[in-house]
């Protein structure tokens, strides 16, 4: 009979670095700045429910210099304006979002950033299905199945016997800064 794993949603707010990564990434023509259509789909990323509005939006606040594009010297302001949002990365619905809601004619951006140590911390608290304070052996998998490793049970059994400190089974909130530093060194990217 397979393991039934705890079902946990977490909703992380990206980062400026990682929001700046990901327009970045939609830059599809490497010319250093960003269009319309680069920008639509750079929103669409983020799960922008106006993507389209978002994009007409941000030109309008971060283009200075009125050409239509965003450039490298303006890409802070746009980041700025995309912060302030609050996006959040929660897995499963975004690449669900994305894939409906991308039309082929818009260029598709493939960008992969780095999770935060903050952005595993919450990751794993959220798992924490019964809310005791303590992560048992299934809220891990959960855990490494959020963040979207390929064998989530085996790194759930290798995490609690590395951070484990006190050997009761489960990693208290004590273990936790343990936990994290193990999984960040996985190098788990938002996707």
């Amino acid at each position: 009979m397979p393991d039934i794993v705890p079902r946990c949603t977490v909703n992380v707010p990206f980062t400026k670095e990682q929001i700046k990564a990901m327009f970045r990434g939609c830059d599809r023509d490497r010319d250093g700045r960003l269009s319309k259509e680069e920008l639509n789909a750079g929103f669409q990323r983020l799960d922008s429910h106006l993507p389209c509005w978002r994009a007409w939006w941000a030109l309008h606040r971060a283009d200075a210099n009125g050409d239509g594009f965003i450039s490298e010297g303006e890409l802070d302001d746009l980041v700025k304006y995309a912060f302030k949002q609050g996006y959040e990365s929660e897995r499963e619905r975004k690449n669900r979002i994305v894939k409906e809601s991308m039309p082929d004619i818009v260029p598709r951006c493939r960008v992969n950033v780095p999770f935060t140590k903050e952005q595993i911390k919450a990751t794993f608290r959220g798992c924490d299905r019964d809310r005791d304070g303590r992560l048992s052996k299934e809220e891990l998998n959960a855990g490494f199945q959020r963040l979207g490793s390929h064998l989530p049970c085996w790194r759930a059994w290798w995490a609690l016997h590395r951070a484990d400190a006190n050997g009761d089974g489960y990693i208290g909130e004590g273990e936790l800064d343990d936990l994290v530093k193990y999984a960040f060194k996985q190098g788990y990217k938002v996707k």
